[in-house]
């Protein structure tokens, strides 16, 4: 101990505060490979990885229609870059309207008294 942190324990009285528990900083969020971003296709880990999902999702977005797939052989199935870039622009412009539905069926604060 110091001569400076004895003389503020001093002039405290003796009474010294718990030391406080820091938390530790929240972890950094997960960095996407840019060599996918130069891709024209993907595997379907590598699209889940694109969209945040897991392989699983993916393969579900597959069997519903949502997303398609290029054959390059048998075994080896590639998602399109454009094909995820349209399948993100119909989730958002779905969302859109749904929001624009909602907005369009409810009343303004100012009549709902009325």
């Amino acid at each position: 101990m110091n001569e400076l942190t004895a003389a503020l324990i001093e002039a405290l009285g003796g009474r010294v505060a718990e030391p406080v528990a820091v938390p530790d900083p929240p972890p950094p969020p997960p960095q996407i490979d840019r060599r996918l971003e130069a891709k024209l296709a993907y595997t379907i880990p590598e699209a889940g990885e694109l969209l945040g999902l897991c392989r699983a999702s993916v393969y579900k977005l597959i069997a519903s229609g949502e997303l398609s797939t290029v054959n390059l052989s048998e075994r080896a199935p590639r998602i399109l870059r454009q094909e995820l870039e349209e399948f993100l622009q119909r989730k958002a412009n779905a969302a859109r309207d749904r929001r624009a539905m909602v907005a369009a069926t409810l009343r303004p604060r100012s009549l709902r008294s009325q």
